[in-house]
């Protein structure tokens, strides 16, 4: 910004009366940085960082406004500009424009507080401004479930910024893989058991049949021996009997 006065279109030094150097120096590109989304579950409260550079000289004022996009028209949700204005009745200030922070929190948040949310920062007096846009994405709480409002810290650095950790939702993919894997082992345990309990039982049938063949090839041995002995006998009495006979025959 500068001012110019000529005197005179020909002979007369033109004199340009400029700005002090740093404050020339100090207008530049207002760098806003917010994360690309922010994924919560409803019933929980909703931390919507937006971080600003600091290294600005001669601001005397700072307007931060948050709004929410909703296709053709743009909807507030808080102003701050030395006193704060809360369009939404959820929504909370939690920065501080001497560490240039411009973060808010949503309490309660709902499914259909999912949306484009965008921090426009404005430095005074030289009019420097700059903005961001994040995603928040709200998804449905599973059934059985309570709603823990947690708000993350505002204290992070702008160099250092990350997004929030995946909530619960984006760990089902995971849970499912889990249960998985935890019924294919159990089938193959199943598995393995019956094979086992099979082999032993094929074991012990086969087992018991040996047994038995053994017993009859021992009874089918013994039994020639018996019915030698049985004719021998036999063959004993026959003859004492003949014996008799003839010593009766004699007398």
């Amino acid at each position: 910004m500068y001012t110019a006065v000529i005197r005179h279109a020909y002979h007369v030094p033109v004199e340009i009366l400029c700005l002090r150097k740093e404050v020339l120096l100090s207008v530049q590109a207002l760098v806003v940085q917010t994360p690309s989304k922010v994924a919560v579950q409803s019933g929980e409260t909703a931390f919507l960082s937006c971080q600003y550079t600091c290294n600005t000289v001669g601001v005397t004022d700072t307007v931060v406004e948050w709004s929410r996009d909703s296709g053709s028209r743009s909807e507030k949700v808080l102003v701050n500009d030395g006193s704060i204005r809360r369009y939404n009745p959820r929504a909370e200030w939690q920065g501080s424009t001497e560490s240039c922070k411009a973060s808010i929190t949503m309490a309660s948040v709902e499914t259909s507080d999912t949306g484009s949310y965008k921090c426009d920062v404005l430095l005074l007096p030289m009019y420097n401004e700059g903005q961001s846009s994040l995603q928040l994405w709200v998804s449905n709480r599973p059934e059985g479930t309570t709603a823990i409002p947690t708000a993350t810290s505002s204290n992070t650095a702008l160099s250092s910024w990350t997004e929030p950790p995946p909530t619960s939702v984006n760990n089902i993919p995971v849970i499912i893989a889990v249960s998985v894997i935890l019924i294919v082992v159990v089938v193959i345990v199943v598995v393995l058991v019956t094979v086992c309990l099979r082999r032993k039982g094929k074991k012990q049938t086969q087992r018991r049949n040996a047994d038995k063949m053994k017993r009859l090839d021992e009874a089918a041995t013994l039994a020639p021996d018996t019915k030698t002995e049985e004719r021998r006998k036999s063959g004993e009495n026959e003859e004492s009997q003949s014996m008799e006979m003839k010593s009766f025959e004699d007398f």
